[in-house]
């Protein structure tokens, strides 16, 4: 084809959404409405997570770029949207336009992506609490927010390229409120079937992946939850990702409702309206529906605008968690939950790490206590909680070994001891490790031996309790 014909047009008309004169005001005001809830939410968002300590964790880092993705996308559209509506200039250059696809395109992906980063996160949070802090360390983060938008923008310079290379001799008209890609489709002259062809690559290549992943990543997350055995440990690790996937649910809802039906149904009206949902409604309710779902955004929004709400809610909600820390205990239960639990009521709080570190020393069972009492234990909070994890199972582990070389061989006769009053020898290894005569060491007990350096076993001093020659199942020398 030649040059000269493949763009016969400098600039497009674009119809807006109606042509009523009467509802041009009252469309001007609900967008302007629209945008400057974005702007401001999104902002504050920003901001907060900016400006509070407490959210400089991977999933507010993760909001954050989402932030600006959503405030960048709505700038993209609806400024010139309330020019057309208000001044009825619907003109847009040929250059402009096609920049403005670009952009659109490029937001819209990198979303995608962003998305795919905060499920993963999430799930390294609730599957693999214990390695958490190392999984999501700085640097994976800004590995995979930096992937999103260079990877993101990938798609739009094939997909824009394709498009400057259409011509469009027979109208300019796009009856559309933005230059979309659809609509650009269907009024060009020429063959769009490359253009079709790099469309269809990058959403099986790229974005189908991407959903898919997001989507495996909260299978494994809700399968997670529900082996929680408590239900305030569901309800809890249920809140950690329910603002992300109440998102996650109308952003892709409103995306394949747009773009994955058979072109025979595809309808102008029909395709506004989605398109007005997905371009400017859904950004509104990010920050919204983050705010409202999510303990930490309300505390630091409230802190960052300085409401006197937070001197209240402070007083009644710092009790409360404050108390259940305290009180809570690790039991029968393994130590991946109670860690999480003891994580969740911990971010509620603004204590110390010092306070945070001996009241999780204390919340252990006993055994977990008794041999940590003979390590060096490390100050720092997530690495503690790492090595109370090896140690719990390795306890475990052990425990069941021992019964496995105890437990009775059911072939042959079993000797008789009905005349003896000594116990069976494996009837004490599986207890708690005391001296035959003498009762479980209370708390009080336990604290007085530890912090004097005394045997947890027998008292006495020079060794620990891995080392008591009179402890049952210890090697004598």
């Amino acid at each position: 084809m030649d040059v000269e014909n493949m763009t016969m047009v400098e600039e497009f008309i674009i119809l807006g959404l109606s042509d009523n004169p009467q509802l041009q005001v009252p469309l001007f005001l609900v967008f302007l409405l629209i945008y400057l809830i974005t702007l401001l939410g999104n902002l504050v968002i920003i901001a907060s997570t900016c400006g509070d300590p407490h959210l400089h964790t991977p999933m507010y880092f993760f909001l954050s770029n989402l932030s600006i993705i959503d405030i960048c996308g709505t700038s993209n559209i609806i400024p010139k949207l309330l020019g057309i509506v208000i001044s009825r200039e619907k003109t847009i250059s040929y250059a402009g336009c096609i920049a403005q696809l670009y952009f659109y395109i490029g937001f819209g992906c990198t979303s995608d992506f962003l998305f795919t980063a905060m499920a993963f996160d999430r799930y390294a949070a609730v599957c693999h609490p214990l390695r958490y802090s190392l999984i999501m360390n700085q640097r994976v983060c800004v590995l995979l927010a930096a992937a999103s938008w260079i990877i993101g923008f990938l798609p739009s310079e094939m997909i824009t390229s394709s498009v400057t290379r259409l011509s469009f001799c027979a109208t300019n008209v796009i009856n559309h409120f933005f230059c979309d890609l659809l609509p650009l489709l269907k009024l060009s002259c020429s063959d769009t079937t490359i253009t079709q062809t790099i469309l269809f690559v990058v959403v099986a290549l790229m974005e189908m992946p991407a959903f898919f992943l997001t989507f495996i990543s909260y299978i494994f997350i809700i399968s997670a939850i529900l082996r929680i055995r408590s239900a305030e440990g569901k309800r809890k690790a249920f809140n950690t990702c329910s603002s992300h996937l109440t998102v996650y649910f109308i952003y892709y809802l409103s995306l394949f409702c747009m773009y994955l039906r058979p072109s025979s149904t595809y309808s102008q009206e029909q395709g506004k309206f989605l398109s007005v949902f997905y371009t400017s409604v859904t950004p509104m309710l990010n920050p919204i529906i983050y705010s409202l779902r999510n303990k930490e955004v309300k505390n630091a929004l409230r802190k960052f605008m300085g409401s006197r709400l937070q001197v209240f809610d402070e007083a009644a909600r710092k009790p409360k968690a404050a108390s259940e820390l305290l009180q809570l205990r690790q039991g029968n239960r393994p130590l991946a939950e109670h860690a999480m639990e003891f994580q969740t009521l911990a971010a509620e709080l603004k204590w110390g790490s010092d306070s945070l570190h001996s009241i999780f020393l204390e919340s252990l069972s006993p055994r977990l206590q008794d041999e940590l009492a003979v390590r060096d234990l490390l100050d720092d909070l997530n690495e503690l909680i790492d090595l109370a994890g090896r140690v719990d199972r390795r306890i475990q582990r052990r425990f069941r070994e021992r019964r496995a070389v105890h437990r009775p061989a059911v072939s042959g006769p079993a000797p008789s001891h009905q005349g003896s009053s000594q116990p069976a020898s494996s009837g004490t290894q599986d207890v708690e490790p005391i001296q035959v005569g003498r009762g479980p060491l209370s708390q009080q007990e336990r604290r007085r031996r530890r912090s004097l350096g005394l045997c947890l076993y027998c008292g006495g001093r020079g060794h620990f309790l891995a080392q008591c020659s009179e402890r049952p199942g210890n090697a004598q020398t």
